[in-house]
């Protein structure tokens, strides 16, 4: 990934969970080569947006089911008990769409590229077997790992 985008991302992950869920992300220097060793095979769910243009770019965020239940239940004001799938994936929507319009703003200040609708889907263990490491970015909340995604063009 270039280090453009990199420095980016991890700006603007930071940001918005801290001021969306009140989680302070990490980045790691994760040594694993395997994205489901990575989050020791929990039920993640993905979060996905394209931002659209020259240099096309795909952004997915993938969380362990209880990292997501907790930003689920920070953003809401809810206990994470209280937490419905539908409210699960309409927060990781969320985030995706907060995290690459930042990212957008952050990366094309003239305004030439445009944002997609997000998206959100459980990722089956066969998925995860397809992140490919130098596109990924690893943070951890709490103890929980999740990784960040970017695919460009101009990678």
């Amino acid at each position: 990934m270039q280090e453009r985008f990199k420095k980016s991302l991890k700006a603007v992950i930071s940001d918005v969970f801290e001021t969306m869920f009140f989680l302070f992300p990490q980045p790691l220097e994760e040594e694993s080569d395997s994205l489901r060793e990575l989050v020791n095979g929990q039920r993640c769910v993905a979060g996905h947006i394209s931002l659209l243009g020259a240099e096309a770019c795909e952004l997915r965020i993938l969380v362990p089911v209880d990292l997501g239940v907790k930003m689920a239940a920070n953003f809401l004001g809810k206990e994470d008990a209280g937490v419905e799938e539908s409210e699960l994936f309409d927060v990781i929507m969320e985030t995706a769409n907060m995290v690459g319009g930042n990212l957008l703003n952050d990366l094309d200040p003239s305004g030439a590229k445009s944002i997609s609708v997000p998206g959100a889907q459980w990722l089956c263990p066969k998925d995860m077997d397809t992140v490919i490491k130098d596109r990924m970015i690893v943070f951890d909340v709490d103890g929980i790992p999740f990784v960040v995604v970017l695919e460009t063009e101009a990678m």
